[in-house]
């Protein structure tokens, strides 16, 4: 009969024969190696849970631990990634969920979840945003404002919050943009990915919300231009009920869920998770 047991750095190599069942396109092994590397502050020395029998891994679900700070609060942080079991291993599966839904006082997130949706709504996971606005790059006069992609640049003008959360992520691939304005800064993380075959940037964090509503038109089209983007996709969320011209509303394609009894969804973000580690 299968058993669980938490998984380490060392490994790596016997769970990686699972990562072959993911679909097309598949991280690098080098990437999904970096998912065994206990990061961001945590406390914790494991990096999953592995479903073994007989010495071999048959199924595995990821972990990526995070402490961040949250409007003043200490709150710890589990993204679950991974979560593979061999087909015939399936009805054993669930006991690795259990696993980490044990764990007290963690805020639980899952932003790879259309596949197992199903299961973790029945767990009180919530749904992030149900639909995205996409702001269309619309020629704007000049308000002063302007972008700054150097992060060298970036990070003197960021406070302490901000500056943590771009140097926890500076090795990874997804660019950070300072919209720098006259009265303020607000730090953006996106990625370019397609909707509908189309180019959009999709955000991941944006702080000082009211400094990007404010400006965020003004450089939108330069934004587009230098990535070679056709908008900006934002969750609702991260708008707070603020209605902004010239934009599309679309449903949320890729599902992302949470479970938290302490942070809000106005609090969430889709940062510290293998999003910014696989690239996705």
């Amino acid at each position: 009969m299968p058993t669980i047991r938490k998984a380490t750095l060392n490994d790596f190599d016997a769970v990686y024969p699972l990562f072959s069942r993911f679909n097309e396109p598949r991280p690098s092994k080098e990437e999904f190696q970096q998912l065994f590397i206990p990061r961001w502050g945590s406390d914790e020395t494991h990096v999953g849970f592995i479903l073994e029998e007989n010495g071999q891994a048959v199924g595995y679900l990821g972990t990526l631990f995070s402490v961040r700070e949250i409007n003043g609060r200490r709150e710890k942080f589990c993204n679950l990634c991974t979560w593979i079991v061999k087909e015939e291993y399936r009805s054993e599966g669930l006991p690795l969920l259990f696993q980490v839904l044990k764990m007290k006082d963690v805020t639980v997130t899952n932003f790879t979840g259309n596949r197992v949706a199903s299961i973790l709504t029945k767990f009180d996971f919530k749904a992030l945003d149900k639909m995205l606005k996409i702001l269309l790059p619309i020629p704007t006069s000049g308000d002063g404002c302007e972008l700054i992609f150097d992060t060298s640049r970036i990070a003197p003008f960021l406070d302490t919050h901000d500056r943590r959360i771009l140097e926890d992520h500076r090795e990874f691939k997804h660019p950070f943009v300072l919209l720098k304005a006259k009265d303020g800064v607000s730090l953006i993380c996106f990625n370019k990915v397609k909707r509908k075959r189309l180019p959009v940037l999709e955000v991941h964090y944006l702080s000082e919300r009211n400094v990007f509503l404010k400006h965020i038109r003004h450089v939108l089209l330069s934004l587009c231009m230098r990535t070679g983007a056709l908008g900006l996709m934002v969750g609702e969320h991260f708008l707070g009920g603020e209605s902004i011209p010239f934009l599309m509303t679309i449903p949320q394609r890729q599902l992302r869920l949470f479970r938290s009894k302490t942070v809000s969804m106005e609090e969430m973000d889709t940062m510290y998770s293998e999003l910014q580690v696989l690239n996705l």
